[in-house]
Order: structure tokens, then C-alpha cells, then sequence
């Protein structure tokens, strides 16, 4: 088992919509934003508190995780993890069990 981390990160959230970045939900991260979780992403960082957000918003500060031993069956994500997200993760000291 792993140490968990955690930060503050600025996710883009979609736009003109309200909605929640929910606890265990993916974040990737590609040229220097992070964004929600999608097919063929790189997921670096796991959402560790529900963050709301509103039709305004174009980016909301999130407390992550981003490292350590988390619950698999806990991720929040469409479309499901894959052995390239898993191991992914595993590169930025995540480890799903």
C-alpha cells in the first residue's frame, strides 16, 4: 500500500453547463491542461472531493489525488479503464486495487 497525495489543480469543465466533478473521477493531462477523463487520454491525477461547478465556469481549482493506493471500484470514468489507463497511472505512482 501507498501513501496517498494530494494537490490543487485547475480542470477544465465543460462549457455552458453546470455539474460536479465527482470523488474518484479521472483527470487527464495533455499540453498543460487538465480535462476530464476520455477514450485514448492520459489519465495523471484522481478527483479526491465532489466540486461542483457553474454554467460559467470554463476551469474550477479541484483538490486530487495524485499519488498513492486507491480503491479501483471507487474511479469514477466513460469509457472504463483500460490496462493503458491502469498503467498509466501506475507511472504516476497511482495504484489502483
Amino acid at each position: 500500500s501507498h501513501q496517498v497525495d494530494g494537490g490543487v489543480v485547475r480542470v477544465n469543465v465543460p462549457a455552458e453547463t453546470e455539474g460536479v466533478l465527482v470523488k474518484g473521477q479521472l483527470i487527464d493531462y495533455a499540453n498543460g491542461e487538465y480535462n476530464i477523463h476520455i477514450n485514448d487520454g492520459k489519465p495523471c491525477v484522481v478527483v479526491a472531493e465532489d466540486t461542483p461547478y457553474a454554467k460559467e465556469d470554463q476551469s474550477i481549482p479541484v483538490q486530487v489525488y495524485t499519488s498513492g493506493t486507491l480503491c479501483a471500484n471507487k474511479i469514477v470514468c466513460d469509457p472504463e479503464l483500460s490496462v493503458k489507463d491502469y498503467e498509466e497511472l501506475k507511472s504516476k505512482n497511482i495504484y489502483l486495487k
